[in-house]
């Protein structure tokens, strides 16, 4: 049986190409509604589907944590989806065939700020990914991380000593 929610995401969920996570995984899912973000820095989601998908929709977003100070990333702190269909201002226009992202009446083009989201989320992504393979690199070959670190501390070092080197015979032409 379909159930019809909305649910109010807090965190740090605009901006960092949440609400096209939202439509993809929906998409993926099977999901009528749609996604929008709210003044007060929430995002609103309208959704239609199974309970059973509703539930997996919802643990997925819930998994989307970052680090808090991380602003280029989605951090969801909590889920509101106390609002349901008997819920007195239910909206179900935001509820169609398909899923899609609410602009309302902004002056700029839709499909320009879709892409600008989507390409935040690829961003993202390409540097999970970065970091995943150091981690792999670190644990495939032993110490490469901790090699790194004395490597990059090694070169702040050695790039002191010039600058001091510098300044000494700076000062010795000066005389």
């Amino acid at each position: 049986m379909d159930i019809k929610k909305r649910i109010i995401v807090k965190g740090n969920v605009q901006l960092v190409g949440f609400r096209s996570f939202i439509k993809k995984i929906a998409m993926n899912l099977g999901i009528k509604g749609s996604v929008k973000n709210l003044p007060d820095g929430t995002v609103e989601i309208y959704c239609e589907c199974e309970e059973n998908i509703y539930e997996e929709f919802k643990k997925i977003i819930m998994e989307k944590k970052a680090d808090p100070k991380d602003i280029i990333k989605p951090n969801v702190i909590e889920i509101d989806d106390k609002y349901d269909e008997n819920w007195e201002k239910f909206d179900n226009s935001r509820i169609q065939e398909y899923f899609f992202i609410n602009y309302d009446d902004l002056d700029i083009q839709k499909e320009l700020l879709e892409r600008t989201e989507v390409g935040i989320l690829s961003m993202n992504n390409m540097n999970e990914n970065i970091n995943n393979r150091f981690d792999t690199l670190t644990i495939k070959y032993g110490d490469f991380g901790e090699c790194m670190v004395r490597l990059e501390k090694n070169i702040e070092e050695m790039n002191e000593t010039f600058k001091k080197l510098t300044a000494h015979f700076i000062k010795d032409d000066d005389k």
